[in-house]
């Protein structure tokens, strides 16, 4: 396992505080081994039971290899009955977070509970300062799955301590990072846990956590990489106050013209909202990507990791409610700003033909007009205008500047691209 996904930035390893346990089928002898040893390398507690008879002969090796064998007895019911009483034994033999592998195949029911563990769908939750509403937040999310993570970004209140209470597991910065750096750390976290799928929302109680299945339903029916909760597709809607919704429409056109979407029937009507779901593709490229910044900007970033490696983003309609106690933290003005200079920033970086060397062809014409206006004053009139002439001979040097620069840096963006 690599540095990177050992520790993120100082906290201890999530991984060596799991329980694992293994459910034994007799058709998965070789998942079984391969999760035992990992579970072993990586110093996690193992639990193992089996769902047939005989009892197969993977179960007496992981008993030899120090793992703790829990016997079926009385259980009854299918392999998802079995799987939530071997999750109530081993929750009685220790205090970590248990994590249940076996073979699981979705049936596309209204809730993942009882048939997903960490290391099928992750539901994480970056949060700053969110005592109030966090607590809610988690317990819905786990109406529906059984893992929920909070990235507890460098809180000043007891976000971390009231998240654990709640059922979730907590996963803190020493400092505030900024939601791009929670939002890392929830990739690195989902790529630790090796979870088929992630699914983010904010902390503040925006989003239903009722709609999580039907966004993880979508990445399986339309093979997407990324599904947006959008309040804006069909089924969406939102309380948005007016001004948000102008700045929002700002956005979210920015955003699509940036990225070359100019057809309504490819656009991303909600680029900015923060309820999505991740495939294990995704997961694990925006858990090592190095362009997700630290900001607010992160999603927009992750739009254009996704557009850059031909991802497939799909939108379902889900609706975000405005009145909750604590809405975003940051003002509707700096927040815009800060999103319209990273999409111009981005742009820049990507497209310096558009950006740089068209508006420099334009300045260069005008040096080449205010010129020619110059010679035809003096030719005329005998005198020199001077003001006509520095100003033609400014935009001269900033065209040919600016057209030497788009140069440049496509010629760098396109032998040593960043993405």
């Amino acid at each position: 396992m690599s540095e990177e996904l050992a520790g993120v930035r100082g906290q201890k390893p999530l991984l060596a505080r799991l329980a694992v346990g293994l459910i034994a089928t007799g058709e998965n002898d070789e998942r079984v081994l391969h999760e035992l040893f990992w579970a072993a390398t990586n110093d996690q507690e193992v639990y193992v039971t089996y769902s047939t008879q005989p009892v197969p002969a993977v179960v007496e090796f992981a008993r030899r290899a120090g793992g703790v064998v829990i016997d079926p007895h009385d259980w009854t019911g299918d392999i998802d009955t079995i799987e939530r009483q071997f999750v109530e034994a081993i929750r009685v033999r220790t205090d970590r977070p248990v994590v249940v592998h076996r073979e699981h195949r979705y049936t596309g029911s209204d809730s993942l509970r009882g048939r997903v563990g960490i290391s099928d769908t992750v539901v994480a939750v970056p949060a700053y300062n969110e005592a109030g509403s966090i607590a809610d937040v988690v317990e819905n999310a786990l109406a529906v799955v059984d893992t929920v993570v909070v990235v507890d970004d460098g809180s000043e209140d007891d976000t971390a301590l009231v998240a654990e209470r709640a059922g979730a597991t907590v996963v803190s910065h020493d400092r505030n990072e900024g939601y791009g750096g929670a939002l890392r750390t929830a990739f690195r976290t989902a790529a630790e846990l090796g979870a088929e799928h992630l699914v983010t929302l904010d902390a503040d109680g925006q989003h239903d956590p009722r709609d999580i299945p039907r966004l993880v339903d979508r990445l399986g029916e339309k093979k997407a990489d990324i599904v947006i909760g959008s309040r804006y597709a069909d089924g969406g809607g939102s309380d948005c106050p007016r001004y948000r919704r102008v700045g929002l429409w700002v956005i979210n056109t920015l955003t699509n013209l940036s990225l070359g979407f100019w057809r309504s029937d490819v656009r991303i009507h909600d680029t900015q909202s923060g309820f999505r779901a991740y495939n294990a593709r995704a997961i694990g490229e925006l858990a090592t990507s190095p362009n997700v910044g630290d900001g607010m900007g992160a999603s927009i970033d992750i739009l254009y990791h996704a557009h850059h490696h031909n991802y497939t983003i799909e939108e379902v309609g889900t609706a975000i409610s405005y009145a909750v106690e604590k809405g975003s933290t940051f003002g509707p003005v700096s927040h815009g700003y800060t999103l319209v200079r990273n999409i111009f920033r981005t742009v820049e970086r990507d497209r310096p033909l558009s950006v740089l060397g068209v508006p420099g062809f334009v300045t260069i014409l005008l040096g080449l007009v205010l010129g020619y206006s110059a010679v035809t004053t003096f030719s005329r009139a005998g005198t020199v205008p001077v003001e006509l002439g520095l100003l033609a001979t400014f935009s001269l040097m900033m065209g040919f500047l600016a057209c030497f620069t788009a140069v440049i840096l496509h010629a760098l963006h396109t032998y040593f691209d960043p993405v």
